[in-house]
This record gives C-alpha cells, structure tokens and sequence, in this order.
C-alpha cells in the first residue's frame, strides 16, 4: 500500500483532476470503502486458582462463559508431565493438592516445556477445554515466562 502511494505521488502530474479541482471534468470515481480493521479482542486473564473455583462452583456456568474461548491463564507451574499419548502438559498449583489445572501443549512445544522448571510463574494462551475428571482443562498456544529473576 505504501509502494502504491509512492508510485501515485511520483506520477508527474498525468492523474485527472480531482473533483472540485479547476479542470475537473470526468465523473467523481466512486470510492472503495475504507477497509476497517477490527481491533484484537481482549482476553481475560484469570489465574488458575480463580479458574478452579469457577468450574467448582458451577461447571455448566463456567462451561458457559469460558469453553471454547480463548483465555490466558496465570500459571504457577507444578509439574511438566506428558499424557498416556505422548502429548506434552503442564499442571498449575491451584492451592489444592489433588486439584491442578491442566495446560496441553502441542508435540512442538517439548523442547520449551522440557526447559521449564516447577515453580516458575507463567501466562498461557489457551482455549478452554471444560472439565475432565474433575480438573479443567485447556489447549495452549503459546506461554511467557514472568517469575520474578532471583
């Protein structure tokens, strides 16, 4: 686009006037509408304790507001693990022992995931899975590493 205007202000004047202009006399072309870009929308940040207690408290509802959705998630990692098909996951400490949030990852992401260690603090991007066995779930994108430097 920007090419474009370069060459069009480069063109020594051979352009027809503009409508308006002195000189004018073809027909005002009509305009091609504006293409208008929608912003990104924004996704909720929710931590895995609050997602925990969402799906707790009412699955159907949570299932409601988040499944299918992208979300991201704040993430204290409490374990890097792989499932019976060899597909990468990380478990978020949720303050309850046997409760964990679980975040998959796909087959490419095994060498960041194998580089992540227990206890750092992280955001993923995910689409919202539900409830399995008692533990939501969701499928990432992508994660950012933000604990604290020690």
């Amino acid at each position: 686009m920007v090419l474009f205007m370069i060459f069009a202000a480069r063109d020594n004047g051979t352009a027809p006037p503009l409508p308006g202009e002195a000189g004018a006399q073809a027909p005002p072309a009509t305009a091609e509408p504006m293409q208008q870009r929608t912003p990104a929308p924004s996704i909720e940040l929710i931590t895995a304790r609050q997602l925990l207690h969402r799906y707790e408290a009412n699955e159907v509802r949570a299932d409601q507001e988040l499944k299918n959705k992208t979300i991201a998630i704040d993430c204290f990692v409490g374990g890097i693990k792989k499932n019976f098909l060899d597909v990468p996951y990380i478990e978020c400490r949720t303050g309850q022992m046997f409760n964990t949030v679980g975040l998959k990852f796909s087959k490419s992401w095994e060498s960041e995931l194998g580089s992540l260690v227990r206890g750092r603090r992280i955001i993923a991007t995910c689409v919202m899975e539900g409830m399995v066995i008692g533990s939501p779930w969701a499928q990432c994108t992508n994660y950012t590493d933000v604990s604290e430097p020690n």
